[in-house]
């Protein structure tokens, strides 16, 4: 039987509660954000249902409190109020859903079970490493609509197996994230993660680069190990592979197959232990119908398949990820001289409704990496804390 934590302030939201959830669920009552936090030192529940607005404290502290601590707990925030910069706050503090109360009983259920089928399908690592995978996630390929929260389940999914996975999606969707967190999340993730740009390779480089050399082997050549090799227990990241000219697509495909590298300069096989993830913002499969990707090196790349979703897909998460964006920015010291000179420090900004609007409507075609140059440029225009539909210059 699932357990949940309901906190809430409310005794009759606790009455409704229990007609609701019990005899299915198993409920443990907490009416402070202290009785909540004393309880979970006690059991850890499958999922928590909190009122964002305690008497004691905010209810989003009980999530960063359990932020860190071992195990998996799902999340549903709730709260009188449905504003943006509430819900913006519940995402990240962890929250897996908000409900803006009052809410229906149908509402309630269909949350809770599909937050717990989730947790059940798809659990995190355990200890620290879960907390900071899910940090990771929640910053770096944040957002709750369809896309994202089948993106980071497929993620999750294919996390814990060396298959070779191909990546696609267009230019800016963020396709190095995900390599990068598929690699945190795998049992690889204590071993080295290496990002090889193959379109930025000469092919004349080619071969010493991904494979190693030997000295002698051309002029100036000196003994040195490739991209697969340093990548020896833990994960190559091919990006836009579908760059790759045809003589360099069989050398490829030939280390793939024989999961065996051989430097320039020798004839001696090396194997390697070296997890593929291949990414290209290419219509790969046009290129494989016309004979300019090879049909044999496709079908060694295509193993597992994801595709990453364009920002127009997903505007939803539009005010999340601006919100993260001004974070990082002023985490990085990103801020208006003349703000600082004239406040002695930068104001801590805010994106208005009408802001928000403006961006829905655009079109996105540089996607999520057009949105935070959108973002810094606007973080420089306004001098206050407002940032406003003046302050947006789109492309």
């Amino acid at each position: 039987m699932w357990n949940i934590l309901l906190v809430d302030a409310d005794p009759e939201i606790h009455a409704h509660a229990k007609l609701m959830l019990q005899p299915d669920f198993s409920l443990v009552s907490c009416y402070t954000g202290t009785e909540a936090i004393e309880s979970l030192n006690q059991e850890r529940p499958d999922l928590i249902l909190c009122e964002t607005s305690l008497p004691d404290m905010n209810g989003l502290d009980i999530m960063r409190n359990i932020a860190f601590q071992a195990g998996r707990t799902a999340f549903i925030a709730t709260s009188q109020s449905g504003n943006t910069h509430r819900v913006v706050d519940a995402i990240k503090a962890g929250a897996d859903e908000y409900l803006v109360k009052p809410c229906e009983a149908d509402d309630i259920l269909t949350t809770v079970r599909k937050c717990l089928t989730l947790k059940a399908a798809l659990p995190y690592p355990k200890g620290a490493t879960a907390a900071r995978a899910r940090i990771n996630t929640r910053r770096l390929l944040a957002g709750e609509s369809s896309a994202m929260v089948n993106l980071r389940r497929q993620i999750r999914a294919y996390a814990d197996t060396d298959s070779t996975i191909l990546i696609t999606g267009e230019s800016g969707t963020g396709k190095d994230l995900v390599a990068r967190e598929m690699h945190g999340l795998s049992p690889r993730s204590e071993g080295p993660f290496y990002a090889v740009n193959c379109g930025a390779l000469p092919e004349t480089l080619f071969e010493s680069e991904m494979f190693g050399s030997e000295k002698g082997a051309y002029t100036d050549a000196v003994a040195r190990s490739g991209f697969f090799e340093d990548a020896d227990g833990g994960t190559l990241f091919l990006d836009e592979v579908g760059e790759l000219s045809p003589p360099l697509q069989v050398k490829l495909l030939r280390a793939l197959e024989d999961r065996q590298v051989i430097h320039l300069g020798s004839h001696r096989p090396i194997a390697v232990d070296t997890r593929i993830i291949a990414a290209t913002n290419r219509n790969i499969y046009a290129d494989v119908d016309s004979g300019r990707f090879r049909s044999d090196l496709f079908y060694r790349l295509n193993v597992l398949r994801i595709r990453t979703p364009s920002l127009r897909d997903r505007k939803e998460d539009i005010p999340l990820l601006c919100y993260i964006f001004l974070q990082e920015f002023y985490e990085g010291n990103t801020v208006s001289p003349r703000a600082k000179q004239r406040t002695g420090r930068a104001p801590v900004k805010h994106f208005c409704d009408a802001a928000i609007r403006k961006l829905a409507g655009h079109s996105w075609p540089g996607n999520i990496r057009e949105l935070k140059n959108i973002v810094q440029r606007a973080l420089f225009l306004c001098e206050g804390d407002r940032v406003g539909p003046e302050h947006i210059e789109l492309e």
